[in-house]
Parts: structure tokens; sequence; C-alpha cells
């Protein structure tokens, strides 16, 4: 039981090593915050920042500083982001693949 536990931390070490290794192979994406909130701004559409904030868990305040390129929103508001209006994380953040 004790060599089973070990076996399996030891593949979970291997995979994040492993997956860590070929994120690093990738070239890092050029971020643009003003771009990132003007794709934020483009999917809220007609919804009111009032509605949409609660929605990816920041406040109106901070959608708004986001939406200006004045602050990147966080991985969770832009994985909510995501799912609210079934888009990619990485045409948010990037501008690539849009679906």
């Amino acid at each position: 039981m004790i060599y089973e536990a070990a076996l399996r931390d030891i593949r979970l070490l291997f995979s994040a090593e492993l997956q860590l290794k070929t994120m690093s192979d990738r070239p890092t994406p050029n971020l643009d915050p003003r771009a990132t909130g003007a794709r934020s701004h483009a999917l809220r559409g007609n919804l009111l920042q009032e509605e949409l904030a609660p929605k990816i868990g920041v406040s109106q305040g901070q959608l708004s500083k986001i939406e200006s390129g004045r602050m990147m929103p966080g991985l969770e508001a832009v994985v909510r982001l995501a799912n609210q209006f079934d888009h990619c994380l990485d045409w948010i953040v990037t501008g690539r693949h849009k679906r």
C-alpha cells in the first residue's frame, strides 16, 4: 500500500515536471492589457458591467479597469469570462484561437 502511494506520487511528480518542461519550451505570448480589455468588452456586448462583474468574480470597478487596459484580469476571472461566453482562454488573453 505504501509502495503504491509512493509510486503514484512519483508518477504525479514526473507528469508535473514534464508539463512544466513542455510549457517552458513554448514562446511566451506578448500580453497586452488594452487588447485583453477590448476583447473582454467585446464579449460583454450589451450587458452592463454591473451585471457581468459578479458573474466573473470581480467588482464593477475592477471590470472597468480590465476593459480599459489598466488592469489584467486574474486567472479565475478569465476562466469565468471564457465559460460565460463560451470562448477559449487563449483568445481572451492573447487574441489567438477564437472559436
